[in-house]
């Protein structure tokens, strides 16, 4: 894709406007204004001089922002700056790559380049040069040898999916450095990983302005997938030489219910949510997702680890008769804050309805939300359920605790009847259980002591 440059940071462009005015209210000159003086000839000069001089000394201080700005003009149409005497400066500020060619607005800068600033007095018809008729006539030309900083990491991350309907979505992108590009390939499966194919490029359009964040040195833009038709794409970032590894996107048109990162040797996989998911390495369920809401079982396993991101609500509607389960045989289960878990199937075939599973690993579900019509189970090697909330909507269902080394339930809240409101867990040794409950007990009792910050 060959989006370059849209309006970037309006202080500069003020800050700029600002001292071309301040050059010119001068009063020493305000007699000038109405002859052709050699002062006048003077301060015209010099007004071109010094707008030259800013110019540059400006896209030097705020490389990022200039060239994403308004005051990028290309080679074509110049900017125009009106003084108080009414006469006006024209400016041209561009790129020439090593061929000698003006990049204009939009296209991607080369790693190495020469940065020109033209002002111009007098160029009525803007040709740049000295026409007869035009009796003052007063130019300046800088010149800035530049290169794009070769020791800046290039990433490429993708966001949120965006109107979406069955013919076409929007993704959000974010790279870095700002001054990167978009490129996408088609790709290839082999065995459960990808393999971009660079030779076969696709084209994409974007969406509506590129936004800088100039203190994270990051472009955002929306792309529009409407017309990929391809099961898999790599997507990756390019600035200068440097390129980032790819970002395959299965089923772009297909990406309606929110993504689901798989991680495997180090490849990112981004895949649509959908009931059952696996992979020999890690899983990162986005926030993008939402609400995601089945009939059926929904079972998410990662071998090396599982992340729910916050705001991410997993749903068993209340005509299914499935589990709920979350498992990694060797890493963590991490369920950020404001995501929740609910079972609302009210089947009595199966005792948990609600799983989570990680017996070598970290179950961390420290603020999240358990709603189920039958019980909850947790595996783990430690549990961290600070402020978690179990709501079990049936009278002889239970939450149960299975961990080896530490089970830390500050401020958690368990309500049920069983039990008398009481969650159990094995081991009950209140040696490595810590925190006391915001509301309901566990193994009858609601408080543990105080715990200690969690490894």
């Amino acid at each position: 894709m060959k989006k370059r440059f849209d309006s970037g940071n309006t202080l500069i462009i003020v800050l700029m406007i600002s001292t071309i005015l301040s050059i010119g209210i001068l009063a020493i000159y305000s007699f000038l204004f109405q002859n052709h003086s050699t002062e006048t000839r003077l301060y015209h000069q010099q007004q071109v001089i010094q707008l030259a001089q800013s110019t540059m000394n400006s896209y030097i201080k705020n490389k990022d922002t200039f060239l994403n700005s308004e005051l990028y003009t290309g080679g074509s149409k110049p900017n125009t700056v009106t003084l108080p005497d009414e006469s006006q400066l024209s400016f041209y500020s561009y790129i020439i790559d090593p061929n000698g060619m003006i990049l204009e607005k939009r296209q991607p800068i080369p790693s190495t380049y020469e940065f020109v600033v033209e002002v111009f007095f007098g160029d009525e018809n803007h040709n740049k040069k000295k026409d007869s008729g035009e009796r003052l006539f007063y130019t300046k030309r800088l010149t800035f040898h530049d290169a794009l900083p070769q020791n800046s990491d290039v990433s490429l991350r993708i966001g949120s999916v965006e109107n979406c309907d069955i013919s076409r979505s929007t993704i959000t992108i974010h790279i870095q450095p700002s001054y990167g590009e978009l490129e996408v390939f088609k790709a290839i499966r082999e065995g459960d990983t990808y393999q971009a194919n660079f030779s076969q490029t696709i084209d994409v359009s974007m969406v509506g302005n590129k936004i800088i964040d100039n203190e994270k040195n990051e472009a955002s833009f929306k792309v529009d997938l409407k017309n990929v038709s391809q099961d898999v794409i790599c997507l990756r970032a390019k600035a200068g030489s440097k390129t980032s590894s790819c970002q395959y996107l299965e089923t772009p048109n297909n990406i309606c219910q929110g993504l689901v990162i798989i991680i495997i040797d180090g490849q990112y996989i981004y895949t649509p949510i959908k009931n059952k998911i696996e992979t020999r390495g890690k899983m990162i369920i986005t926030s993008g997702v939402g609400n995601y809401s089945s009939s059926q079982d929904m079972t998410y396993r990662a071998k090396e680890g599982i992340v729910i991101e916050e705001g991410v609500t997993l749903t068993m509607s209340a005509k299914g008769q499935g589990i709920i389960t979350v498992e990694s045989e060797n890493g963590d289960i991490i369920i950020h804050p404001s995501t929740k878990l609910v079972d609302l199937a009210n089947g009595n075939n199966k005792e948990y309805r609600i799983r989570l599973n990680a017996p070598r690993g970290i179950i961390d579900i420290r603020g999240a939300e358990f709603e189920s019509q039958r019980s909850i189970l947790l595996q783990g090697k430690w549990i961290y359920a600070d402020e978690a909330k179990f709501l079990l909507n049936k009278n002889k269902e239970n939450v149960h605790f299975e961990f080896e080394e530490q089970l830390r339930v500050p401020k958690m809240t368990v309500e049920l009847s069983k039990n008398n409101g009481s969650a159990t867990s094995n081991p009950k040794d209140s040696n490595i259980i810590c925190g006391t409950l915001a509301k309901g007990m566990l193994n009858n009792l609601s408080d543990y002591g105080i715990c200690s910050a969690p490894q």
